[in-house]
């Protein structure tokens, strides 16, 4: 990705290696670049490419009269060059002469009716007149500024580094990153998550949990994931614990289904430290609403387009950080490098691509597992489009296709088609470190170790922190995450981080018999155990009642749609 616009230029290529060096050193925010592009411009005078760069570091730094007149230079040299004509539009809002951006982007659609990136300057011009007369006073504009880690956050990231390095089990650090689950609620009723399939009850985070966690757990963290079961920006009291997470000095991260956000949203969010996932599953709006079901194609793409506005408009594209996920199914595999070409299209940098986690319902049969070489086919043809288009791309390990002939098995040669008793050595792809790192707090208090397992290992509302954190659950978790038999929950891990690597079924497929019958007996165990449990203690307090359903709230007081969806 370019600092300003993409635009071809005759540099030589001694001129473009130097360009390349300057925006690097740019990105890195190692440098303003301003000097080296004047003087690369003052070699290359009709260097629209540079002259695009320059205008955007000049605008950088507050100087939107010289980015104008940089940008007018341009159309000089390129008068039929509409994208210049909308970047001075932007600049004339960042200076608040909203009349004249308005006019500049109007004059643009004049000539290209379609171009979104004019459509939504003129909209966000209206937004901000309409807010601006609500208030009786001009907001305020500005640049964003980069938040600097405290002493404690850098000092308690190096002992923990240490500590995962010595495999320690008694930590002496505090976890330099955390989930924070800011609410339950769903607006949407994906296929790919449980909450589709049945009802379910949903909350906010507690008041009572966020200041335990403000006070004990946050001071440390330079890393807060605000997402948890739901919809974070459903949340009543999602902008403040934004807020707090960015006062806390952290770099916030979220994962949203995009829905909700809005001009004031979006705006405030380019101007902090944030690392925002869209959760993108398709390319069409067949394949997208059928498994982000409840949501709108349509309305997706718009809430795009207002992002990339608002970004070019605040430049914030190296402050905050804008990425899609894509949970990777059979349905959806073929649309993965249509979806590249839309992050592409939008200024998004970076796409993560998820194994899909079954959930034991008939959705199961879309997961990858069950058509390896058509994975595989077509994540390599995503990341030849990634490469080609300079978009980040991170997608599971290649999947493993089952021998031939498995299906049609039966007895114990399902469990061993490999003729495999004892594990490979090299089953796992990683050794994971997050029992050591990223507790998950969930909206009651309850701890568990991260975001892709439900071990319950304490509760905030009861205990400290600290005495959950190197209590013996902790610690067990920590011996033997990394062994060769792990806990069920890390087995079936689908997270890229994982032990896995983010891909189960590969390392499950080289467990051998041994391993498989260790975690048969394991759970035959587990099950008789619960069972002696709800025998033998009184009688446990009565479960909250469900309030939603498939995604949809049937309570009264937040009936959306009583009739739960075919």
């Amino acid at each position: 990705m370019t600092t300003g616009p993409c635009l071809t230029a005759e540099l030589s290529p001694e001129a473009r290696a130097r360009l390349e060096g300057v925006l690097a050193r740019m990105r890195a925010g190692e440098s303003d670049g301003i000097a080296d592009l004047e003087a690369l411009l003052a070699e290359a005078p009709g260097a629209v490419e540079v002259i695009g760069h320059l205008a955007w570091a000049q605008a950088h730094a507050g100087r939107h009269e010289r980015a104008i007149e940089l940008y007018e230079q341009a159309l000089r040299v390129r008068p039929g060059d509409l994208e210049m004509r909308w970047r001075i539009g932007d600049r004339l809002v960042n200076l608040g002469r909203l009349d004249e951006a308005e006019a500049t982007y109007r004059a643009v659609l004049g000539e290209m009716p379609e171009c979104a990136d004019a459509t939504m300057g003129v909209r966000y011009v209206q937004h901000l007149r309409r807010r601006e007369s609500a208030s009786g006073r001009r907001a305020e504009r500005y640049v964003p500024q980069r938040r600097e880690p405290t002493d404690l956050q850098r000092t308690n990231e190096e002992l923990n580094r240490r500590e995962i390095a010595q495999r320690r089990l008694r930590l002496e650090s505090m976890p330099p990153a955390l989930y924070l689950e800011s609410t339950t609620k769903c607006n949407f009723y994906c296929r790919t998550c449980v909450k589709g399939y049945g009802p379910y009850h949903a909350e906010d985070l507690r008041g009572p949990i966020m200041d335990r966690v403000r006070d004990d757990v946050m001071p440390t963290n330079g890393r807060i994931s605000i997402t948890g079961f739901g919809e974070p920006t459903m949340a009543e009291n999602f902008d403040g614990i934004l807020s707090l997470a960015i006062e806390n000095g952290s770099l916030v991260h979220f994962v949203t289904n995009a829905s909700l956000l809005n001009f004031d949203r979006i705006e405030h969010l380019t101007r902090c430290p944030v690392d925002i996932s869209i959760s993108i599953d398709g390319a069409t709006r067949g394949t997208f609403e059928e498994i982000r079901a409840g949501s709108s194609f349509d309305l997706t793409i718009e809430k795009l387009a207002m992002i990339a506005k608002l970004r070019d408009i605040h430049l914030s594209r190296f402050f905050s950080r804008f990425g899609f996920i894509f949970v990777a199914l059979r349905r959806n595999i073929d649309e993965l490098p249509d979806v590249v070409r839309l992050a592409h299209r939008f200024g998004i940098g970076q796409v993560h691509v998820a194994d899909y986690a079954p959930n034991a319902n008939e959705y199961d049969e879309q997961s990858l597992r069950h058509d390896a070489a058509r994975a595989n086919a077509r994540l390599d043809e995503a990341r030849c489009v990634a490469t080609e288009l300079g978009v980040h791309l991170t997608t599971p390990p290649p999947y493993e296709a089952p021998n031939a002939g498995t299906a049609a098995r039966s007895g114990w040669r399902k469990w061993l088609p490999d003729g495999r008793v004892l594990p490979a050595r090299d089953r796992f792809a990683q050794r994971c470190n997050s029992p050591w790192r990223e507790p998950y707090i969930h909206t009651d208090g309850r701890v568990t170790p991260c975001c892709a397992s439900g071990q319950y290992l304490g509760n905030v509302a009861e205990r400290p922190f600290r005495a959950i954190w190197n209590g013996w659950r902790y610690r067990l978790l920590r011996w033997r995450v990394n062994s060769p038999i792990p806990r069920h929950e890390c087995r079936v891990c689908f997270v890229a981080w994982g032990i896995n690597g983010g891909n189960a079924a590969n390392a499950m497929a080289r467990e051998g018999l041994l391993v498989k019958a260790w975690y048969r007996a394991e759970a035959s165990v587990k099950s008789f155990a619960r069972h002696m449990r709800r025998l033998l203690r009184p009688r446990p307090a009565p479960a909250p009642e469900p309030n939603f359903l498939r995604g949809r709230p049937i309570a009264a007081r937040n009936r959306m749609d009583a009739t739960p969806p075919t």
